[in-house]
């Protein structure tokens, strides 16, 4: 949502939002528009009041959007009536946020969720056209035919189920009709702890998001097979035990396309492999809030592509290996809560891309020694810049002055001396 005026506080942001919002009752009238293929309700303030069962009477209705518009109660079995139907829109819930003026904070603001939930699925299996369904927020814990009702939609593309309650997990199907199956989300629903084997039956799948969950070990080898996958977001499960339980899974074709790979919280140990480093296309690798230990591997640096970085609050130990200068794309680098030591790299002056609007450079509170490298005055898009907490000594260089996008610079608690260097045009 954007705003043409300047928003300054959260109050604002709330009044501008309120001030855009459809509320009252939807009228029956709508159904005079006989030849209606698309219809988009969203973001509005129907403050907890029933979809109506009218809604199933659009017969050409191709596109149907109600998402965080503030319904609520059982949703109509009518809308199985919509059989041309190839999108549909029911998230319950979704921040909504406006950038302030400075391009660099915003504000956000909750749509407060009502109890939107459904008794059973089965009118689902009459969508034989959808291709998109987003049902992120509705409560389906009553819905033991979920998996059989989506399984019977030959068409679907595109499956959002986050936050939905789901009931126990079905962790085989007799017959999978999900082939064409790219993205894939049951993030948040305590469904382990097993993995079903029938979410990797589909090669299709371009992103699988199985976060907090509860699953635990083991993956299936089939996973390593998903040769379209690029997007997997294993966060915030129960893989305990060596990293290496991840190896076997990653030794297929998912290597070659990957391209972000969330693995973070899941309370892994052991040293990071090699092999991490055989992700190629990678753009964004998380392995934060682990157990892991000893040295970061140069292998890392063979991530040319990688743009996030995110390896904090683990135990890892040892210098920052200079082979982490060839990552030229990285916008991140997250390291901070670890037990690194020694000194701060120069070759990490070719990571002209850190800037803060993506990310920041967080080298705080990490035991580095000796002097700060001048050739950081060199990474020309950086906006902060956090060295605190450490045993940097030495003057503090004159090119850090150069670092004209600079909007705040962090040294405290060290032993550094001299003075701040005016920033040079």
């Amino acid at each position: 949502m954007q705003s043409s005026s300047p928003i300054t506080t959260y109050n604002d942001l709330e009044a501008v939002f309120n001030r855009s919002c459809i509320s009252g009752e939807i009228n029956q009238s709508l159904l005079e528009l006989k030849y209606l293929k698309h219809l988009d309700l969203s973001i509005n303030c129907f403050e907890g009041k029933v979809i109506p069962k009218f809604m199933g009477s659009f017969k050409n209705l191709r596109y149907l959007n109600l998402s965080t518009s503030g319904f609520g109660g059982k949703l109509p079995h009518e809308l199985g009536n919509l059989s041309t139907l190839g999108y549909l829109d029911l998230n319950n819930f979704r921040e909504i946020w406006v950038n302030t003026s400075d391009d660099i904070s915003h504000y956000s603001i909750i749509v407060l969720t009502y109890d939107l939930h459904v008794d059973r699925l089965d009118w689902l299996s009459r969508l034989s056209s959808l291709q998109y369904l987003d049902m992120t927020w509705v409560n389906l814990s009553t819905a033991a035919d979920w998996v059989l009702s989506i399984n019977m939609l030959p068409s679907i593309l595109n499956l959002h189920l986050s936050y939905c309650q789901l009931p126990n997990i079905s962790t085989s199907l007799p017959h999978v009709n999900l082939t064409s199956l790219s993205t894939l989300d049951l993030s948040r629903n305590r469904l382990g702890p097993q993995i079903p084997t029938w979410v990797f039956n589909n090669s299709r799948l371009v992103s699988l998001d199985l976060h907090y969950n509860s699953f635990e070990y083991p993956i299936p080898v089939a996973l390593g097979n998903l040769c379209n996958l690029q997007t997997l977001n294993l966060q915030d499960n129960h893989f305990n035990g060596e990293i290496n339980i991840f190896k076997e899974s990653f030794k297929g074709c998912i290597k070659s396309i990957m391209e972000d790979l969330n693995l973070g919280r899941n309370g892994l140990s052991g040293h990071l492999p090699d092999w991490l480093g055989q992700f190629i296309n990678l753009k964004s690798l998380s392995l934060s809030y682990n157990s892991l230990s000893g040295p970061i591997p140069p292998s890392l640096g063979r991530l040319s592509s990688l743009r996030e970085l995110y390896l904090s609050e683990n135990s890892l130990f040892g210098p920052i290996p200079h082979s982490l200068g060839r990552l030229c794309s990285l916008r991140g680098l997250y390291l901070y809560g670890n037990s690194l030591s020694g000194p701060i790299p120069p070759s990490l002056e070719r990571l002209s891309s850190l800037r803060i609007l993506s990310n920041s450079f967080r080298l705080s509170s990490i035991f580095f020694s000796g002097p700060i490298p001048p050739s950081l005055g060199r990474l020309s898009s950086l906006r902060k810049l956090f060295l605190y907490d450490n045993s940097l000594s030495g003057p503090i260089p004159p090119s850090l002055g150069r670092l004209s996008s600079l909007s705040t610079l962090s040294l405290y608690s060290n032993k550094l001396n001299g003075s701040i260097p005016s920033r040079k045009p």
